[in-house]
C-alpha cells in the first residue's frame, strides 16, 4: 500500500499499481516495478555482493575522514558519503581466496578540484606523537595558503581513526598525539586540503615509519612512560589531548603546527 506525503500533490512511498514512491536524499522518486526479479546467485554474483558489503562495511568505519574530504562531491552527485567512497574506490578493494583485501595506499578519503598537498613524511616517534610534513601546493598551482589541511589517521586492526583539528596550508607541518590503543598498530595516514567554501581536494597517503614494527600477534607494544616528565608540560601544551566521542570513528584530535625539527 502507498503511503502519501503532505497531499496527493506530494511524494509518496510503498507501491501504488505497477509504480514504486520512495525518497532520495530528500527528493521524492518514481520508478517502475519489474516484472520479475533474477537472481541466479551464481559464482560471479556471490563474489560482487561479498565484496560491496565489506566496502559499504569499510566506507562506515571511516567516519568523519570522509564526512569532510567527501562531502562536496557527495552532494554533487546527489549520493551519499559512503556511496562516493566505495565509488571512488574501486581500485584499492580486492578479494582474495575469498578473503577482502584492502591497498591502503590507493585509497581515497577526499575528492575535488581545490589544489592538493603532498604527504612528503610521517614518523611516529617513541612518544607515540605522529610528525607529518607536507608540501602545500606540489602542483603550483592557484591555492589560498589559508586553506585548511586535514589529517585523517586509520587503523585497520580496530577498524577505528580521527581526523586531526585542521592546520593551514602554510603550515607544512603537524604534529599529534596517537591514542595508546594504536601504539605498536598498523596505521595508515591521509592529508588532503579543504576550501573555505567546503570544497575539497585530492587525498595524499602515506604508512608512517615507526618506532617499533606492528606486532605480528597484533597486540600493541606495552605503553611508554608518560611523555610529560618534570620540566616538561610546558613543551607539550601545544599538543592537545584527543577528545573522543562514544561511537567509533568519532575521534578529533587537537593538532600543533610545526614544533619539531
Amino acid at each position: 500500500m502507498a503511503i502519501l506525503s503532505r497531499s496527493a500533490f506530494g511524494g509518496f512511498s510503498g507501491k501504488l499499481g505497477n509504480v514504486v514512491g520512495y525518497c532520495r536524499m530528500g527528493t521524492w522518486c518514481v520508478r517502475v516495478r519489474p516484472v520479475s526479479i533474477k537472481n541466479p546467485r551464481t559464482e560471479a554474483q556471490q563474489r560482487h555482493r561479498t565484496m560491496f558489503a565489506e566496502e559499504v562495511r569499510l566506507a562506515g568505519r571511516m567516519g568523519w575522514g570522509i564526512g569532510v574530504g567527501l562531502k562536496a562531491v557527495a552532494e554533487e552527485g546527489h549520493m551519499t558519503v559512503h556511496n562516493a567512497f566505495v565509488s571512488l574506490n574501486q581500485q584499492a578493494f580486492s578479494l582474495v581466496e575469498g578473503a577482502f583485501e584492502v591497498d591502503w595506499s590507493q585509497i581515497n578519503v577526499s575528492a575535488g578540484p581545490v589544489a592538493p598537498v603532498s604527504l612528503t613524511s610521517a614518523e611516529v616517534d617513541e612518544e607515540n606523537v605522529l610528525k607529518v610534513r607536507f608540501e602545500p601546493n606540489p602542483l603550483e598551482v592557484k591555492a589560498d595558503r589559508f586553506d585548511s589541511v586535514y589529517v585523517w589517521v586509520y587503523c585497520p586492526e580496530m577498524e577505528d581513526g580521527f581526523l586531526a583539528a585542521p592546520v593551514y596550508r602554510m603550515d607544512k607541518r603537524v604534529r599529534l598525539m596517537l591514542p595508546n590503543w594504536m601504539r605498536g598498530r598498523e596505521i595508515h595516514v591521509y592529508a588532503f586540503a579543504v576550501d573555505k567554501d567546503g570544497v575539497a581536494s585530492g587525498s595524499s597517503y602515506q604508512e608512517p615509519q615507526q618506532p617499533h614494527p606492528p606486532t605480528p600477534s597484533g597486540k600493541p607494544h606495552p605503553p611508554a612512560p608518560s611523555p610529560c616528565g618534570e620540566g616538561e608540560e610546558d613543551s607539550m601544551a601545544g599538543m592537545a589531548s584527543m577528545t573522543s566521542a562514544t561511537s567509533s570513528t568519532r575521534h578529533i584530535s587537537r593538532t600543533e603546527p610545526g614544533g619539531f625539527s
